[in-house]
């Protein structure tokens, strides 16, 4: 959503790792070298599958989407006294280099896919005047505010803002010229009836 320099994040490694050089990289401190570190800017989506060793660089504000789990290993943690978990991390890591690239593909003149994945979709959203979104959705639908602000089902609303629309709910009026939304919900492919 936004960078200030140096604008980085690290997805995968540079190079495949055995677990025992990664192990000794952790404990160096040597793994902040061996990340695949990319720069990034507004807009860029990453996709990050599980497994997928990452790290949000300094500076970045970042709209993260993911499924929900309980389950989160931290592996290094740059000279903090926090809780690593290296011995479960090393089993569940993809310790190769990431090749999940992302290229959004257009939907219609306001509406882009970023992500079609085996268990969720997401969308990015530049609607140019108000939009409804259709009663009776088959999937609850996460829609989060990335820009703009203005009215949705009446009620006041700017970036940074999120919404859970549940399955089967009545439709809501988006209206806010100028605003830009992320929006995803749990169908592979693009729905055709989310908007009336």
């Amino acid at each position: 959503m936004e960078a200030e320099p140096p604008s980085e994040v690290a997805i995968g490694f540079r190079e495949h790792l055995t677990p025992e050089r990664f192990q000794d990289a952790v404990k160096s401190g040597e793994i902040e070298d061996l990340l695949h570190w990319r720069k990034v800017a507004p807009g860029d989506v990453v996709f990050t599958p599980a497994g997928t060793v990452h790290a949000i660089g300094a500076g970045l504000t970042i709209c993260e989407i993911q499924e929900n789990s309980d389950i989160t290993y931290r592996l290094y943690d740059y000279g903090r006294p926090r809780e690593l978990h290296l011995e479960h991390g090393v089993q569940v890591s993809e310790l190769k280099p990431h090749t999940n690239n992302i290229s959004p593909q257009p939907i219609n003149e306001w509406r882009e896919s970023l992500l079609n994945f085996e268990y969720f979709h997401i969308e990015r959203l530049r609607p140019k005047a108000p939009i409804q979104i259709a009663k009776d959705q088959p999937f609850y639908l996460l829609l989060i505010c990335t820009k703009g602000q203005g009215q949705i089902a009446g009620v006041g609303f700017n970036a940074g803002r999120a919404w859970l629309i549940p399955a089967g709910s009545d439709g809501l009026s988006i209206d806010g010229e100028g605003s830009e939304w992320i929006l995803s919900y749990t169908a592979k492919d693009p729905l055709s009836g989310i908007f009336a």
